[in-house]
């Protein structure tokens, strides 16, 4: 009797597995079934796939956000689902100092920013921050980084193991609450948001403005509740961030202009296999064209687009502009005596800027 219950029970033991077998083999995916680029999807375990983070301050509105999760669509397909892009906005992972640090660490793979907000680790190209650097605005930045881009991404790859890709950024002007701000003098003791950068806060010190570095998520809050008085700000993030709504009025200065950034770590480059080198490579470059078309895009009726939501908006005119520039004049003194000696290519920069503004002339 044990006997033929031990035979009744390999029986089943036999029959049990090949139909876990049958529908096992039903679940496969054969060659006929996908293509080339899917079979590399379904052959990739979770441990295989590259997970690239990319880090900004701009609201989900902003071009740029939008431009990165094409990007990250574009790199998941190509790669057949080798690389996968997480796009994390609004400081979500930090404030753009902490985002820098985490990419220098391998924390996070893409750091988006303004150009100038590098200098907190790189001062050799601080000078990109200084006042009206590039009085002929946008197009006086973009010809200057198609001649000294690369040697200027050099510098940053020599000093931090970087890589640096531009795109298009804006010009940034103040926007403040309860006081209009039109002449220098106008923003003599104003708590204004500036960026955490050596420029930035020396310039509105020169001014005589109270200098307060605050994260770009935390300006609304500042404003509303009156922990500042004004915030730094292209138009876009005053649209897109919503502060229009806790301010009055927006001084079109163009104070400052940059470019923007993509910056990633040579360590994360060298990690990837060379066809998702070649993938991500040339997604990046996509992206930087893509960008840069949305955010002209969206700046054509973004001054009418501010004005109708309430804003008073001043563009200075010739006159307003020159005693803005004679005014920041003794950062640029201050600049060439801590900065000078040690990089004597400045010069070089600021003359050319200089060259390249008087094409642009701005009325």
């Amino acid at each position: 009797m044990k006997r033929l219950l031990s035979l009744l029970l390999v029986f089943a033991l036999v029959i049990f597995g090949l139909v876990g077998c049958a529908q096992s083999d039903g679940g496969k995916s054969t060659q006929s079934d996908v293509d080339s680029s899917d079979k590399v999807s379904v052959d990739a375990s979770p441990k295989d796939v590259v997970t690239i983070k990319v880090g900004h301050v701009c609201a989900p509105a902003h071009p740029c956000h939008q431009s990165f999760l094409d990007f990250g669509e574009r790199v998941e397909e190509r790669s057949g689902g080798t690389m996968k892009v997480e796009v994390y906005p609004s400081s979500q992972l930090g404030s753009e100092r902490e985002m820098i640090e985490m990419t220098l660490a391998g924390s996070m793979e893409i750091f988006y920013s303004g150009s100038q907000t590098l200098g907190l680790f790189c001062d050799a190209v601080n000078f990109q921050g200084l006042p009206f650097f590039f009085t002929g605005g946008k197009p006086a930045a973009r010809e200057f980084f198609a001649l000294y881009g690369d040697e200027i991404a050099q510098i940053f790859e020599d000093e931090l193991d970087v890589q640096i890709v531009w795109t298009d950024n804006s010009a940034y002007g103040q926007a403040s609450q309860g006081k209009k701000i039109v002449l220098p003098e106008d923003i003599v003791g104003v708590k204004i948001r500036t960026l955490e950068t050596e420029m930035m806060i020396k310039t509105y010190e020169v001014l005589g403005a109270l200098a307060t570095p605050v994260n770009a998520s935390e300006v609304y809050t500042a404003l509303q509740q009156g922990t500042i008085d004004a915030a730094t700000s292209n138009a876009i993030l005053l649209d897109m961030m919503n502060w229009k709504e806790v301010s009055d009025y927006y001084l079109d200065s163009k104070l400052f202009v940059d470019m923007g950034v993509s910056m990633y770590t040579n360590e994360f480059f060298n990690s990837l296999t060379p066809e998702q080198q070649v993938i991500f490579t040339e997604e990046l470059e996509t992206f930087t064209k893509e960008y840069s078309a949305a955010f002209d895009a969206a700046e054509l009726n973004i001054i009418d687009n501010l004005v109708a939501s309430g804003i008073e908006v001043t563009v200075p005119n010739k006159e307003q502009y020159e005693q803005w520039i004679e005014a920041v004049q003794p950062v640029y003194t201050w600049f060439k005596e801590k900065y000078g000696e040690k990089y004597p290519e400045l010069d070089k920069y600021i003359k050319a800027a200089q060259e390249i503004n008087a094409k642009y002339t701005t009325e």
